[in-house]
């Protein structure tokens, strides 16, 4: 998986404006942290919709419903504070990504994600979810600071930090409060792809869209909101699409209903550059 590139997702912080209460918000919530999970993406960002503040309380509901599924059971209660936001939480799917399915007592080669709590010397000492903290080697180097999460390996005689490997730790979620979808792609360091049933085919760009994506590198996956797409988002925030996206494309030509909510465009839309990616690439 070394040669993978790196999915990062781009939401609008309006992506619940057409949830009538927080309880549909949270069905919502699991529903995309599950897509983003299968798909391994490795951040989602959280953009400005509007010129005005109208959606940063719905951003931020987003954002914590979101960082609270990545977050491994074991941990929840330690790192997460407590919120009406987390009302309907017991609701959430579980992800049942590697770093969340765990034994006790560990397996080997079982990853966990480990809240650090001090430093000890030449160690770490990290909570992983066991009745008592374990110790990490760091052999001389920085480490982790306090507080922070650091993937850890079980070897059978201790765990060490992870380096590398085929593991997925789940998606960073960032909220960029003050800043909308014109200024992020202008800004970013890779792979820029809008999605639209304005855009062109997506089946037709396949083979130019794979080539266009080098082995490591980011690519960014932008979605509009349910009552306003990307175009007049990006019109609204004084961009162009054809200057802002490298590809502006439908991943779901000729669909049967009006519209397609965020939550289903992520798999249709994600599953696509998967499907697309291995067909071009085994060619």
């Amino acid at each position: 998986m070394s040669n993978r590139f790196k999915l990062d997702v781009f939401l609008s912080d309006c992506t619940f404006e057409n949830e009538p209460d927080l309880l549909r918000s949270t069905l919502k919530a699991g529903i995309i942290a599950r897509a983003l999970a299968i798909y391994r993406v490795d951040r989602v960002v959280i953009y400005k919709g509007r010129r005005d503040k109208a959606c940063s309380e719905l951003g931020e509901r987003l954002e914590k419903l979101l960082w609270y599924q990545v977050v491994p059971p074991y941990l929840k209660r330690k790192i997460i504070p407590r919120s009406p936001v987390y009302r309907y939480a017991g609701l959430l799917p579980p992800l049942q990504i590697d770093t969340h399915v765990v034994t006790d007592p560990p397996s080997i080669g079982e990853v966990r994600l480990g809240l650090v709590r001090r430093r000890a010397n030449e160690k770490l000492v990290v909570d992983v979810g066991l009745r008592s903290d374990v110790e990490v080697m760091v052999n001389g180097e920085t480490g982790p600071r306090l507080r922070e999460l650091v993937p850890v390996e079980f070897t059978g005689e201790g765990w060490r930090i992870l380096k590398e490997g085929n593991v997925y730790l789940g998606f960073e979620v960032i909220y960029e409060r003050d800043r909308d979808i014109v200024s992020l792609m202008r800004s970013y360091g890779g792979l820029r792809i809008g999605t639209s049933r304005l855009g062109f085919p997506a089946w037709e760009a396949g083979e130019k869209l794979v080539s266009s994506i080098s082995p490591g590198a980011r690519v960014a996956v932008v979605f509009g909101e349910p009552y306003r797409g990307l175009r007049e988002i990006v019109d609204e925030h004084g961009g162009r699409v054809e200057e802002l996206f490298d590809f502006y494309l439908n991943f779901i030509p000729g669909q049967g209903t009006r519209t397609v909510r965020v939550e289903e465009a992520l798999v249709a839309v994600l599953q696509t550059i998967i499907f697309l990616n291995h067909v071009y690439r085994s060619i």
